[in-house]
């Protein structure tokens, strides 16, 4: 049956606009489709890297510290709804640990508003804070006994990964301090206590122990010490003392001796007369000079205050700066021996004064008068104030100090003092080498961060501008079909 003539136009438009309905409602499914499959992908554990350099899948040496994961790990993440923008870019990065192992690693979102006890008991102080966790196998919550912060200003895989290893390494490392003669003591929270020294260390996750003079004469220093700290003792070590040293060192031991300038008489340790100075200078070539280091020109309120001029490029250095550097409170100088002993291990002065300094000999007035002053009898700097020997042949390692007092609770705060303790003590056990990742070598890899702009790009394309393109094309043809 034919139309009308003049019904035809009428039935056209129709049909168009039936059309354009049934576009334009097919264009709204594919976006909300295409917008929902983003969200549920984005809600998944799935990772898929289509860069050809593999520019967003983890290192190989990342890959290896999964793989020697045997518990499950929680990575908690505290971000308010300000830190969104944060959090979306973090977790690119979150989301290559958890969908590379999702068996043993896990990331798990908090709002610290919400939940502000959980918060606290993480330790968090700012929002976008990360914590790393071993969880209970069986209920899967995370066991707060031991947390290691995540540094999220830069989520990178490297941050990530050696947040892991630290994590892994609880437990591997045992540091003991002396105690008996009149060292600092490690449970004073006073400023002139040790107690930052020490109890820093269980939050790297390791232990720490106290070693009395009776048990280190008797039963010498025990088989799980990865480490010996003297922290400034007061009086001269026995014989049975330092043989038990000698003993532990000889197997491989590693040793931070930190002395002071005997500024009294009753201040005995490492003079002239104690076992432990002929045993340093007889078994690795370190001489303790009696004397107090003065420095004019290099100090810090003081002269006795030293400031080192000289500071020698090793792992223990490197952290310190002209902007951050050693302060030392009343040190003695150290003499490395020369000569061509095989039997010396390698030794190295790492922290020198200016050549303006010396060490004042007049003792005893110094303890009657409290004066000082620079005469020919004074040994001229530049003076060594801290040196470090490493023997290869036994693995053995040496750190000696003329100074202890920048231990105390308040000098180490000060300047570059807590990444000299902190990274002698890392040499010393070899922290860094067994709980840290190099940098990626391969210049072709870019560092593992999907920034803000990246991410919204991949949202804009694919949510708006693919099925944009798609409406805009049925327009074009609706208003050609429209002219005809």
């Amino acid at each position: 049956m034919n139309q009308p003539r003049e019904t035809r136009p009428l039935m056209r438009r129709m049909r168009l606009s039936r059309q354009a309905a049934v576009s334009l409602i097919a264009t709204l499914v594919l976006i909300a489709a295409v917008a929902a499959l983003y969200a549920w992908v984005a809600g998944q554990r799935i990772a898929v890297d289509f860069t050809l350099p593999q520019n967003f899948t983890l290192s190989p040496a990342t890959q290896t510290v999964l793989d020697r994961l045997d518990r499950p790990v929680q990575l908690t993440a505290f971000y308010t709804s300000a830190a969104l923008p944060k959090r979306d870019r973090d977790s690119s990065i979150f989301h290559l640990f958890e969908t590379t192992a999702p068996d043993r690693f896990r990331v798990v979102y908090v709002d610290p508003s919400a939940q502000p006890i959980l918060a606290e008991r993480f330790g968090y102080t700012q929002d976008g804070s990360a914590f790393l966790t071993f969880a209970d196998e069986t209920t899967r919550e995370p066991d707060l006994r031991l947390i290691v912060p995540v540094d999220t200003s830069g989520a990178q895989e490297r941050v990530v990964a050696n947040a892991l290893l630290q994590l892994m390494a609880a437990g591997q490392f045992k540091v003991y301090f002396t105690t008996g003669h009149g060292e600092i003591d490690p449970n004073d929270n006073s400023a002139d206590g040790l107690s930052f020294a020490y109890a820093g260390l269980s939050q790297a996750g390791i232990e720490v122990a106290t070693l009395d003079a009776l048990t280190l004469a008797g039963q010498g220093v025990p088989d799980d010490a990865s480490a010996l700290v003297i922290p400034g003792a007061r009086t001269r070590f026995s014989q049975a003392e330092v043989d038990a040293l000698a003993r532990y060192m000889a197997g491989g031991g590693r040793l931070f001796v930190a002395g002071n300038a005997p500024v009294t008489a009753e201040e005995t340790f490492l003079d002239q007369a104690d076992p432990l100075t002929a045993y340093l200078r007889s078994a690795w070539g370190l001489r303790i000079e009696d004397v107090l280091v003065v420095d004019e020109s290099a100090s810090f309120q003081s002269a006795t205050n030293v400031v080192p001029s000289d500071v020698v490029d090793t792992a223990i250095t490197e952290r310190v700066t002209d902007s951050e550097p050693v302060v030392f409170f009343g040190s003695r100088a150290l003499s490395v021996l020369t000569g061509t002993s095989a039997d010396l291990p390698g030794r190295v002065p790492i922290l020198l004064t200016s050549d303006s300094a010396y060490g004042e000999t007049d003792l005893t007035e110094l303890w009657r008068s409290g004066i000082y002053a620079r005469d020919a009898a004074d040994l001229a700097g530049p003076l060594t104030l801290a040196a470090l020997a490493d023997d290869e042949a036994s693995g053995a390692r040496l750190l000696l100090t003329g100074d202890a007092d920048f231990l105390r609770n308040e000098p180490i705060g000060y300047g570059g003092n807590r990444y000299f303790y902190t990274d002698g003590l890392a040499w010393l056990l070899d922290y860094y080498e067994r709980v840290e990742i190099e940098a990626v070598s391969d210049l072709t890899r870019l560092p593992l961060a999907i920034p803000d702009s990246t991410l919204t790009a991949l949202f804009v394309i694919t949510v708006i501008v693919l099925p944009g393109l798609v409406l805009l094309a049925g327009g074009i043809v609706l208003a050609r079909r429209r002219r005809k």
